[in-house]
């Protein structure tokens, strides 16, 4: 629960009320109990993001975000639990106390802060660079890019000059010691002194999703090398979670993002007006990039440089997007090499045009599969199109194999039915000889194909598990008096493992009490999953979880007693695997009269 004891997290939460905390941020309509909106978490056109502030708690139903006042401003504003709660403290004039972080942690703290007020006060310094007698090299390499003195602005662009301390001067200037600058990565220092990180070079501040100016990176002017430097990691700065533009991109309504190579092609697609324009920093492109990105939109359309190491970057970063259930296109901008020189040479409109005809992900691994053959020799189109059968492998489902076999057939002139056939044998083949390596190999392939079906798969049979209670939980947060009608049938020792029993501890311990607040539950569960799972049960009507259209009292009291049923009885399941290890026959005698207990069970409403 971080720094705070639970009397201040409660102030907080009491003082904090979450419909005015997010009307503050987002546009929300009243619709009956609940307020209804366009969800910050990811873009959509319908408005799937709920607020109910009867229960403290918000939840979209599109991406399935959903936690209480603190949560919202945790993924907001991407801050760690402990700064969420200072924010909402700090909008209420709650004084936290002193006591709150230990020595170790308060220091910690301290230096995240000091760190974001340096790399602040230095992109400020670095943007005035720009307009001074010595910064007209770097000025002028940007004015000949294209860029306006608002775009320069809007970037927050700069230039580091030659000297080789100038930063380090003005920052301790503005009172930072030498610790906390060599922390920041910003100046090194050596028995001869200290100098700048950064000199003689463009400035490009990189933000984080909340507009924070976490690092730098830099193009060097001359024939310096390297071309282009970024800041070293740190505490704020981590390269591999970071998109350069993503602060901005986040705020669009478009429902995909254009992820392309560097800062130059995402400011001149911003300029062109294509504000979903994100780059990866270097080659760092990865998992914790492509997570972040699913959780705002679920289309990309790469458009890295079209030579060979961009090609290259594309094959890599294909399976990386695919494994998060992203759909993946490719932009073909010959006869140019970037984004921004395409633009500067064709235009805006012909750029949108590229991009509405982008190529599926797959159609251009297998054209970049056909440069590696000459197909005018028997030999090498034959194997060629094993290649093609075997890529057609990752597809499992037959209809989405048949739709790319169509699209191939007609793209390079192969018989339709020769492939399928083709892919057939390939198929036994892999069924004869397949070894458990390649079997994980094909199911990797599988999931990425069709991530969704294979997630429900997965979740199936904890589904059927939890079910039960999950429904029980529903029915309870409707009403505080529920609990009172089943009280003396089940409680929390009913529950065992996961999730489920944490909130079955906290929630029946509130209901003992008369009282019910499920934005305090949220508070138990850290796992992004987990918090997820619960937000989704404390926003689903009970009603809706049942198979009838209608419902009387009589069609729920028998609902209800069959749910603390078939509760009981999977908790009973356990005492029944330890009969035969039971000399006494105690645990079978307790078994059935457990046993009938539940079959004579009748809970009335």
């Amino acid at each position: 629960m971080g720094f705070y004891s639970e009397e201040i997290i409660d102030e907080v939460l009491s003082a904090n009320d979450i419909y005015d905390v997010i009307s503050e941020r987002v546009s929300l309509k009243k619709a009956g109990s609940t307020y209804l909106g366009l969800c910050p978490f990811h873009n959509e056109n319908t408005g799937s993001f709920s607020v109910t502030p009867r229960k403290q708690m918000f939840y979209c139903f599109g991406c399935h975000v959903g936690g209480n006042v603190i949560t919202f401003i945790q993924k907001y504003e991407g801050k760690t639990f402990p700064e969420a709660v200072e924010t909402l403290a700090e909008r209420a004039g709650i004084k936290l106390p002193e006591n709150s972080y230990t020595n170790e942690e308060r220091a910690g703290v301290s230096k995240r802060s000091k760190l974001l007020e340096i790399y602040k006060k230095a992109a400020f310094f670095y943007y005035n660079n720009l307009y001074e007698e010595e910064g007209k090299q770097g000025l002028m390499y940007l004015k000949n890019r294209g860029l306006s003195d608002s775009v320069i602005k809007r970037f927050g662009l700069g230039y580091a000059k030659k000297g080789g301390n100038t930063l380090y001067k003005y920052l301790k200037e503005e009172g930072y010691d030498d610790e906390i600058l060599k922390i920041s990565g910003l100046i090194s220092f050596s028995e001869k002194g200290s100098y700048d990180k950064f000199w003689n070079r463009v400035i490009f501040p990189i933000m984080d999703r909340n507009n924070r100016v976490v690092a730098f990176g830099g193009r060097v002017m001359g024939d310096g090398k390297p071309k282009y430097l970024n800041s070293p990691e740190t505490m704020i700065f981590v390269k591999s979670e970071i998109l350069y533009g993503f602060n901005v991109a986040r705020t669009t309504r478009e429902d995909y993002l254009l992820l392309c190579e560097g800062y130059m092609d995402v400011i001149a697609l911003h300029n062109a007006g294509f504000k979903n324009a994100v780059a990866a920093l270097g080659t760092a492109f990865g998992e914790k990039n492509a997570t972040n990105i699913s959780k705002l939109v679920k289309k990309v359309v790469l458009t890295f440089d079209n030579d060979l190491a961009g090609i290259d970057a594309t094959l890599r970063a294909i399976p990386i997007l695919k494994e998060k259930g992203i759909r993946v296109k490719v932009v073909d901008m010959s006869p140019y090499k970037d984004p921004d020189e395409f633009i500067k040479n064709m235009g805006r409109d012909a750029y949108a045009d590229r991009i509405r005809n982008a190529t599926d992900e797959f159609i251009f691994r297998v054209m970049q599969k056909m440069k590696n053959y000459d197909l005018k020799v028997p030999g090498d189109k034959a194997e060629f199109y094993d290649e093609i059968a075997k890529m057609l492998m990752e597809y499992r489902d037959d209809l989405d194999r048949n739709v790319y076999i169509d699209e191939i057939s007609d793209r390079f002139k192969i018989n339709k039915d020769d492939l399928k056939q083709k892919v057939k044998m390939i198929a036994r083949d892999y069924k004869k000889d397949v070894d458990a390596k390649t079997l994980n190999e094909l199911r990797k392939n599988e999931a990425k194909a069709n991530p969704l079906s294979m997630r429900n798969k997965k979740n199936e049979k904890e589904e059927k598990v939890h079910e039960s209670e999950r429904m029980l939980f529903t029915w309870l947060i409707e009403d505080v008096n529920n609990y009172k009608k089943i009280s003396k049938y089940i409680d929390e020792s009913d529950f065992e493992g996961g999730p489920y029993e944490e909130v079955a501890k906290v929630l029946f311990s509130q209901l003992k009490e008369g009282v019910l607040d499920v934005s305090k539950i949220l508070l138990n569960f850290s796992e992004e999953e987990d918090a997820k799972e619960i937000a989704e049960i404390f926003n689903t009507p009970f009603r809706s979880l049942l198979l009838e259209d209608t419902y009387t009292t009589q069609d729920i009291e028998k609902s209800v007693n069959q749910i603390v049923r078939k509760i009981k009885t999977d908790r009973l399941e356990n005492l029944y695997k330890q009969i035969n290890a039971d000399k006494t026959g105690e645990i079978a005698k307790k078994y059935f009269e457990e046993n009938m207990k539940i079959r004579k069970m009748k809970i009335t409403l």
